[in-house]
């Protein structure tokens, strides 16, 4: 990010980089408003400011002013704290204003507010940014001065005593858990008030859990150095496509009431509310599935796609017709489930509408499909998978899922299968319970021939690369890697 400091003297923010996904909080959940694309401005209220000795707007401190106690707001306004988005997942969020929209936002105008005020109160609407994402690249702190209106001489950097530790790429350093100079007063609004972690937790990476697994952590074992030195093309093009992804999925959230309603022609709230009435057990499943929808079709119950020399997918989920006993709906079938309410589908007393096209079918097919890969992958209670997936967090187990959904199981077997190679050959500490290594074995047909005898022994054929790039894509976009 950036800084100028207008007349007023208040402190204005312009997003520089990749933007941020911005929330509003509902009934303690943080729910996705929309996206603040680079140049949009946000400000930071004038209680925060610091002043250097020569009266002037010192933006850096201001900023770490700001994210350490914008807490102390009245009760009445916005406060930072932990909140759950995405389903089960949780992270720090800060109440933040947006002044103007930067080129390629899409957020609504009612959230626009006022410059230079003291406080959060003007807001027209509350939205949120998670903590971690502004802390990501050091966005934050790549600095400028603005406009001196008092004509004053630049002054010299000067060094504070109390500065906050900054990484080495220049962004502001993760606080320890136990500091309570940042958790005081930064809670979930269901707590009766600020409590301060007590002793001292160790310091955790981002994403890491007190468990010791990491959901986000973008660390691979030791001994995948050479590997990872043959595939940086690779890894950024998956990065850039990945990103493109999840923008478009968003946009696709936005757009599922009305593509669902004229194309299935009852309300997409009606089928939500039965997904999570059948799946009341699994929320986060019926959560995801939502999800996988909008990836796969849209929201569209007549949707028909070719995959190559396979049959054909159909439907919300896009059903492979080789994965199922059901047949795709038959002309009069269609007409006939045009005619009908969803419970009349979900209902479907004489089986004359048991074909893939009708949604209460091709969700039960769904679930089906999930719950077998997860029990090929890591077993049930007769069996034992070839994962373990005890040694993963949730979103590490949800993506071999999803992969296997995606393109079938062989996508994650032939992956670990290339790292138990790999590791034989050059050693190291490969673990293909660990999603951040069995991913980049996914890439192997990356490799050129003598690379690939060089690091696995032998050289091996096999579907494109970018069909591995893109079941990579895949499971990624479903469940992000970061926030």
């Amino acid at each position: 990010m950036a800084f100028s400091v207008p007349i007023c003297q208040a402190v204005e923010v312009t997003v520089r980089g990749k933007g941020y996904n911005v929330r509003e909080e509902v009934n303690g959940t943080m729910v996705k408003k929309g996206y603040i694309a680079p140049g949009t401005v946000l400000d930071i209220p004038n209680r925060y400011r610091q002043l250097d000795d020569q009266g002037r707007v010192d933006v850096e401190r201001t900023l770490n002013n700001w994210l350490l106690h914008a807490s102390e707001v009245g009760e009445e306004k916005s406060k930072p704290g932990e909140f759950a988005y995405q389903g089960s997942r949780k992270a720090l969020f800060y109440p933040v204003k947006v002044l103007n929209f930067g080129k390629g936002s899409w957020l609504s105008k009612k959230y626009l507010s006022s410059s230079g005020a003291d406080s959060l109160a003007d807001f027209k609407g509350e939205v949120f940014v998670a903590l971690s994402a502004m802390q990501k690249n050091g966005r934050l702190l790549v600095t400028h001065r603005g406009i001196d209106i008092d004509g004053a001489p630049e002054p010299q950097k000067k060094k504070y005593a109390h500065e906050p530790p900054k990484t080495n790429y220049g962004g502001l350093a993760k606080p320890r858990r136990a500091s309570p100079d940042l958790y005081q007063g930064v809670r979930s609004k269901s707590e009766p008030s600020p409590v301060a972690y007590q002793g001292t937790a160790p310091v955790m990476q981002d994403g890491e859990t007190e468990s010791g697994l990491c959901n986000d952590c973008r660390k691979t074992s030791s001994g995948l150095e050479r590997l990872q030195s043959h595939l940086p093309k690779t890894l950024d093009s998956l990065s850039k496509k990945t990103d493109k992804s999840l923008k478009d999925i968003e946009y696709g959230k936005l757009r599922l009431p009305s593509r669902f309603k004229k194309s299935c022609g009852f309300p997409f709230a009606e089928f939500e509310s039965y997904m999570d009435r059948q799946l009341s057990h699994d929320l986060d499943l019926s959560r995801l599935l939502k999800q996988v929808m909008v990836k796969e079709s849209h929201g569209k119950c007549w949707a028909e796609n070719p995959e190559g020399a396979k049959p054909n997918s159909i439907g919300l989920f896009q059903i492979n017709l080789g994965s199922t006993d059901y047949l795709k709906c038959s002309p009069k079938q269609k007409q006939r489930l045009r005619s009908m309410t969803f419970q009349q589908m979900v209902a479907n007393r004489d089986g004359s509408v048991s074909c893939l096209e009708n949604p209460a079918i091709n969700f039960s097919e769904a679930v089906r499909i999930f719950k077998e890969k997860e029990s090929m992958l890591f077993g049930n209670g007769r069996r034992k998978g070839p994962f373990d997936s005890s040694k993963m967090t949730p979103d590490e187990r949800l993506r071999m899922i999803l992969s296997a959904y995606n393109g079938g199981q062989k996508w994650v077997m032939r992956a670990k299968q290339d790292l138990l190679e790999y590791k034989q050959k050059m050693g190291g500490g490969a673990d293909f319970n660990k999603w951040e290594d069995l991913r980049l074995f996914y890439l192997r047909r990356a490799l050129n021939a003598q690379e690939q005898v060089e690091m696995f022994g032998r050289y091996k054929q096999g579907r494109a690369i970018k069909y591995a790039v893109s079941n990579l894509i895949y499971a990624e976009t479903l469940i992000p890697r970061k926030i």
